[in-house]
């Protein structure tokens, strides 16, 4: 897009429920009113849904297309902007974000995308990532704070606020399946997957890919996640909602404070936890067996005691949980 559409774009998303008059844009961008009228139908060409009337243009609720122009009306002040990439479609944006970290890009770069071909999910699954109903986006972490701390805090603040975020733009209450799984009725609706790589010589992190996927109306899931996988709602207004949820994240995932004040992130997170005290599925690669679900301790791990009443500390490994 060249500048005018940018900033017609801007004005467009900046208050969706007020049109906007042809007079009125074409004064603000100093340039004639057959531009803004050309300008109007190459953006609805694009993909945006924008409602002509005799009160001017609006950018409808029902409009789906996430762009900076959209997140930026939700970001916090002391969030650079220009450190957000958007994109149409990618492999993956946690590879992406990989990329730029070992290329030397520093703190707070972030990748988003309207789709990805091939997701990626804790332990290597992939993640259902269709274009124009999710968020899918991964963050570079280099603050020095970071270099020794636990990376399971960056794992379970992520999940915090992950449910934060849905509840600011829907009805839901989300709660959280160790270690990573964002679930809704006991579907997963979303999910984060953190990788750090550590100087072997001091054992500090050198840096963080943060990446964190949610479902926002996603529909027609593949057989294999059918019974398993969910949505926020098939009938939220997309546009808006996508690009709120994701300049939420980035508000919190930036926040000078993520992943630090982990007394407080414990907390929120065992909250959130639906499955204390119920009987649970643990696999590893080794080994599956039932257990009940004990509790999680400061560092992250999961206490579940097995049918022989031994507590046992999982630190890795994943967990089913039964259907209701």
């Amino acid at each position: 897009m060249n500048s005018n559409e940018l900033k017609v774009l801007e004005l467009l998303e900046k208050d969706r429920h007020t049109p906007l008059s042809g007079s009125y844009l074409a004064k603000k961008l100093e340039i004639s009113r057959t531009a803004i009228w050309k300008i109007i139908n190459k953006l609805n060409a694009e993909g945006h849904k924008i409602e002509s009337s005799k009160k001017g243009y609006q950018l409808g609720l029902d409009s789906n297309i996430i762009s900076l122009q959209g997140i930026s009306q939700h970001l916090a002040r002391a969030i650079d902007a220009q450190n957000i990439c958007v994109l149409k479609t990618t492999d993956s944006t946690n590879k992406i974000a990989k990329e730029k970290a070992l290329q030397g890009g520093g703190h707070g770069i972030v990748i988003t995308a309207d789709e990805q071909t091939k997701g990626c999910g804790r332990n290597g699954h992939a993640f259902y990532s269709p274009k124009g109903t999710g968020v899918y986006i991964s963050f570079v972490l280099k603050n020095d704070l970071y270099k020794r701390i636990n990376p399971a805090s960056i794992t379970m603040n992520a999940a915090v606020v992950a449910c934060e975020a849905i509840e600011k733009i829907s009805d839901k209450i989300p709660t959280i399946k160790w270690v990573n799984d964002i679930l809704i009725d006991r579907k997963k609706v979303g999910g984060i997957s953190t990788e750090a790589i550590t100087n072997l010589e001091n054992g500090e992190i050198e840096w963080i890919v943060l990446g964190i996927g949610i479902n926002v109306s996603t529909s027609n899931f593949p057989p294999e996640l059918e019974t398993i996988a969910t949505s926020i709602s098939p009938n939220i207004p997309l546009g808006l909602a996508r690009n709120k949820l994701l300049a939420l994240l980035i508000n919190s995932v930036l926040d000078e404070n993520f992943g630090l004040a982990f007394d407080k992130t414990i907390v929120e997170y065992k909250k959130r936890l639906g499955f204390i005290g119920e009987t649970i599925k643990v696999i590893t690669p080794t080994i599956s067996y039932e257990a009940e679900a004990i509790d999680v301790d400061e560092m992250g791990t999961l206490i579940v005691k097995n049918i022989s009443n031994e507590l046992i500390n999982l630190r890795s490994g994943e967990i089913t949980l039964k259907k209701l």
